[in-house]
This record gives C-alpha cells, sequence and structure tokens, in this order.
C-alpha cells in the first residue's frame, strides 16, 4: 500500500513540476514576444528599416537553463521586414538585441525556411 501512495505522489509531483514549467515558459515567451514587436531599427545604407510590429517570423529558438530557483529564458527570432531583408532578435535580459543579417548567413541558417527577396517594383 505504500509503494502504492509514494507511486501517486511522485507522478502528481512531477505533472504539477511539468505544468508549472510550461505556464513559466509561456509567460517568459509572451513577454519576449512582445519585446520583439516594439522593436525598430532605422534603415541603413545597407538594410532598409526594420519594424517589430510589422515584421515576418521565420524561426523562432528557444533556450533555458534553470539556476536553482531562477530561469534563464533566451529567445532568438529570425524575421523579414517588408523589402525581404532579415534580421535576428535575441532576448537577452534587459538588453535585447536586434540586428540586420546578410543573405548568405540567413540562408546558412535557416536552410529550407529561407526564401529569396523578391526584386522591389522599379529597382532596375
Amino acid at each position: 500500500m505504500f509503494e502504492i501512495f509514494f507511486l501517486l505522489s511522485a507522478v502528481f509531483f512531477g505533472a504539477s513540476q511539468w505544468w508549472l514549467h510550461r505556464r513559466e515558459m509561456r509567460v517568459h515567451r509572451a513577454r519576449a514576444l512582445a519585446e520583439f514587436r516594439q522593436m525598430k531599427l532605422p534603415a541603413t545604407p545597407l538594410h532598409g528599416a526594420f519594424d517589430g510590429g510589422e515584421a515576418c517570423i521565420v524561426e523562432e529558438k528557444v533556450e533555458w537553463a534553470r539556476n536553482q530557483t531562477v530561469i534563464h529564458y533566451f529567445l532568438t527570432v529570425y524575421a523579414t521586414n517588408a523589402n525581404g531583408e532579415y534580421f535576428i532578435y535575441r532576448s537577452n535580459y534587459d538588453r535585447p538585441i536586434v540586428r540586420a543579417i546578410r543573405q548568405e548567413v540567413a540562408r546558412a541558417i535557416l536552410k529550407s525556411k529561407y526564401k529569396v527577396p523578391e526584386p522591389q517594383a522599379g529597382s532596375e
């Protein structure tokens, strides 16, 4: 009888920990995506402007680690702007980054998800 109680309590504890972990990951992801949507970069001579609110997300990668009771959560997003230029966003605690990346780098990272930018109208 004790074995069944011990087994059931272990299953319940494991399931509750899994559920709490999943909920915490959803909160971290939602916060990081909201931060991504607010990011903006001005146009440069090499790349067009970036607006996270209008960007098209191509791929997301999540990295996390638990240090005692603290979860370290990092979201990396590969996205394109309206011109088909690729950008990388990385949530990084209170200093998130967003940078333009070259087409060759985007092709190497994204592999089959990479799409060649369509030529702009009147850019001949």
